[in-house]
């Protein structure tokens, strides 16, 4: 009995690792909703949009608040300034803005893989019942 759950737990293990080694030789698909791609090379400033921050009467537009997590609404503590507001979003800078300063990117829905398959499907099976 012991040595049928060794071979249990060595199958799963090397099943585990045989799907880590495949993911690790196919690269990510990610797609950002915008143009805007200065994320995949760290650059902060250029990705997230800044936000107007007045904080104890200091005007300021960090581009930290356009984060996701709590990086809104600074308050003074004994441990230093916390952030108490959560953004769940993020805010993506823009590229292009027109004469008045309004924003020309061009915003895309984002679908994951799995709607894409189930759209695909459900199309396949209009198509066979035509």
């Amino acid at each position: 009995m012991r040595l049928l759950f060794a071979a249990i737990v060595f199958a799963y293990y090397l099943s585990a690792s045989m799907s880590v080694q495949t993911a690790q030789n196919h690269g990510l698909d990610l797609v950002l909703p915008t143009d805007n791609d200065a994320l995949f090379s760290g650059d902060g400033p250029a990705f997230y949009q800044y936000i107007e921050r007045d904080y104890q009467g200091v005007k300021s537009t960090p581009w930290e608040g356009g984060q996701y997590g709590f990086v809104r609404d600074p308050k003074d503590t004994a441990a230093g300034v916390v952030y108490t507001r959560f953004h769940e979003g993020i805010d993506i800078r823009c590229l292009h803005r027109d004469a008045n300063g309004e924003p020309l990117d061009e915003v895309r829905r984002w679908q994951s893989r799995a709607r894409q398959c189930r759209a695909g499907l459900l199309k396949l099976r209009e198509i066979r019942r035509d």
